[in-house]
């Protein structure tokens, strides 16, 4: 209770603190350590563990501490998503590169820079990507985590139909 009231307190370090707090339990406890029990829960908590980070990185603009902590907690969740959707890997990739680029600073000096700087190495080298993927697919089908679903103008299958939408 008490760390729930002090997560109402946006503009205070306690409060700031505390939804730190808050993703982490998003993003690991209720995400990451759920997702061969909950797969569908575990992604949706991923999920708002990044939209948390992204407000907590606004939030924290320029802080020296908690900015690139909010920073590197949005790519990580974003990459762990990729267990049901390689695409996303590519997202996580540009919030790697945000740490080490975002506002004219540079973190690369910072734990957090340097471990999204080794993210990177390994996004960017196709030999490690590919293991990466094959990694993340083979969670994937051991898991049993089902893909995400398609849209249906992204779904090769309705390609050139003309579907009414849904109002």
């Amino acid at each position: 209770k008490n760390i729930e009231d002090l997560t109402k307190e946006t503009e205070t370090y306690p409060g700031k603190a505390s939804r730190f707090q808050l993703a982490w339990l998003l993003y690991w406890d209720f995400g990451v350590k759920t997702v061969a029990t909950d797969k569908a829960g575990a992604i949706e908590r991923l999920q708002q563990a990044v939209v948390l980070y992204g407000q907590l990185a606004d939030e924290c603009k320029d802080d020296p501490v908690f900015e690139p902590q909010a920073l590197l907690g949005r790519a990580v969740a974003q990459e762990s998503l990729a267990v049901q959707d390689r695409k996303l890997l590519k997202k996580a990739e540009q919030l790697y590169e945000e740490i080490l680029t975002i506002h004219d600073k540079k973190y690369e000096k910072y734990a957090e820079g340097k471990f999204a700087q080794q993210r990177l190495d390994i996004l960017k080298n196709e030999a490690k990507r590919r293991e990466l993927v094959n990694e993340y697919e083979e969670l994937q089908r051991l898991l049993g985590i089902a893909p995400p679903r398609m849209a249906q103008d992204e779904n090769p299958l309705f390609q050139g139909l003309d579907i009414p939408k849904k109002k």
